[in-house]
């Protein structure tokens, strides 16, 4: 299916594009957030989801992709509002990874524009789990170096990148890094402002379901685990790793569509 672009203008000026695949009628709209290094490609997979009367909705998050805009995962809140605002209701998340963790910040700073969440490998803002971090300042150095090579070398063969990845995807995954540049780990205001929502997102009223992907990382599971056990959302088990939505599209788009025909109703836009 052809990306129909639109844009809008973001709450500081800039210019917010994003791709609009629908078919007939829709009986809701899937904000996809994508994950750190890609960008709105990583959900071609899911338009297929317009077919089940789901608008499917994705963009380049700032400093990803072509997006321009300096990167910032606080600015990006704001840029989630705008596009909630600006798309037709109901409106769910469906964030990968980073993508899920700014869905998570957002969803509790806005509780009422929402329908719901989809969320995969992300990260739960103040629950500590043990596991090793991601060598954030080993891929700096190498962008730093001019050595990009390098470090989408080193990036594919994390575990992030390539558990439960089947070999006939590994190529596809790395198309997907061709534009990334490193804007936000070269840059001093990227890092967000400390946030906990431990307490806060068990008292969320928003139906959530979370990929449940078998080659996931061990600490990602645990947050997703406590998604599931202290927010009451769905599981949804899935084959593959930390990107099955794209290495694994069929199975993944099967369950999001039962999960949201059966859980999602409009919220409240005042």
């Amino acid at each position: 299916m052809a990306e129909q672009w639109r844009e809008i203008i973001g709450a500081d000026g800039a210019t917010i594009r994003f791709t609009v695949a629908e078919s007939g009628d829709t009986f809701v709209t899937l904000l996809c957030v994508h994950g750190w290094t890609l960008d709105h490609r990583s959900f071609v997979h899911q338009r297929a989801l317009s077919h089940s009367g789901v608008r499917v909705v994705s963009f380049d998050r700032r400093g990803f992709g072509h997006n321009q805009s300096a990167p910032g995962l606080d600015l990006e809140i704001d840029d989630l509002d705008a596009l909630v605002n600006a798309l037709p209701a109901p409106v769910v998340g469906f964030g990968v990874s980073q993508g899920a963790r700014l869905l998570l910040r957002y969803a509790v700073k806005r509780p009422q524009k929402l329908a719901g969440l989809v969320l995969q490998g992300g990260l739960v803002d103040g629950l500590s789990v043990e596991g090793p971090e991601l060598p954030f300042a080993r891929y700096a150095s190498l962008l730093e170096a001019g050595d990009r090579e390098a470090f989408i070398r080193e990036w594919l063969a994390h575990p992030l990148m390539s558990e439960g990845v089947p070999e006939a995807k590994r190529a596809d995954i790395a198309v997907l890094l061709d534009r990334y540049e490193g804007k936000d780990l070269l840059s001093d205001s990227c890092a967000p402002a400390p946030m906990d929502l431990t307490s806060r997102l068990p008292v969320l009223s928003i139906p959530m379901a979370v990929v449940d992907a078998a080659s996931e990382s061990p600490e990602r599971r645990e947050h997703a685990r406590f998604l599931i056990d202290q927010c009451d959302a769905v599981a949804l088990p899935m084959p593959g790793g930390h990107l099955c939505h794209f290495t694994h599209p069929d199975q993944c788009n099967v369950a999001i569509v039962d999960w949201l025909s059966g859980s999602v109703n409009g919220p409240d836009r005042c």
